[in-house]
């Protein structure tokens, strides 16, 4: 994952911790990130007492750190998703897009000067 994925994930990770501690009064939160065909989701699910129905929404202003993952996952072309209702907890779902997945194309340093002189010539 290159470093702009990385640092986007952890801080949405990061703000999603912090308003279960503070407002969510969970007894339980599952941390998940697995890969897949069109990139990584990290999903963040807690038993919570769920969001209000402003909070829900980032656009609406609802809560400030749900606006700042939305605009992180924003950012790199991702997908953020949440998922709450009154009492039966929430779901956080933030997708990063595959190109933040793959290495940046550069050659590979520990290949022979020959074998990157043949590359670059072909």
């Amino acid at each position: 994952m290159d470093e702009d994925g990385k640092i986007a994930l952890y801080r949405i990770a990061q703000e999603a911790l912090t308003n279960i501690e503070r407002h969510a009064g969970a007894s339980r939160v599952a941390v998940d990130l697995r890969g897949h065909r069109k990139g990584a989701t990290l999903r963040i699910t807690d038993n919570g007492v769920g969001l209000g129905r402003l909070a829900r929404d980032p656009a609406s202003g609802g809560g400030l750190g749900l606006r700042n993952m939305q605009e992180r996952v924003e950012q790199l072309g991702g997908q953020l998703r949440i998922e709450s209702a009154p009492g039966g907890g929430t779901t956080i779902d933030a997708t990063v897009p595959l190109t933040h997945m793959l290495p940046p194309e550069e050659e590979n340093p520990d290949a022979p000067a020959s074998a990157r002189q043949d590359i670059a010539a072909q």
